[in-house]
């Protein structure tokens, strides 16, 4: 619904159980961390003052939230996740 807000949510679990770190811009996470970031159509998603991004640690949950949605949001969203071995 125009106007309203649209969230995301992405589980994130590994063996051994991973320590997560959201990406945030160019700053590095600890290289034993696993990285959570967001694409919209395969493109990494543009920070903006509508868009919040967040992980939840008890529910090992990455959360994309979208304020005041408009059709310009409109997309296929994705999350990625990136430990130092591989991602998925």
């Amino acid at each position: 619904v125009e106007g309203g807000v649209a969230q995301f949510f992405c589980q994130v679990d590994g063996n051994p159980r991973p320590k997560v770190n959201e990406q945030t811009g160019n700053r590095p996470a600890s290289p034993r961390s696993v990285q959570v970031a967001w694409l919209k159509n395969n493109q990494p998603l543009m920070a903006g003052p509508r868009f919040n991004t967040y992980f939840d640690q008890p529910s090992r949950t990455a959360v994309l939230r979208i304020s005041d949605v408009s059709k310009d949001d409109q997309g296929y969203y994705t999350c990625i996740v990136d430990n130092p071995l591989n991602s998925d």
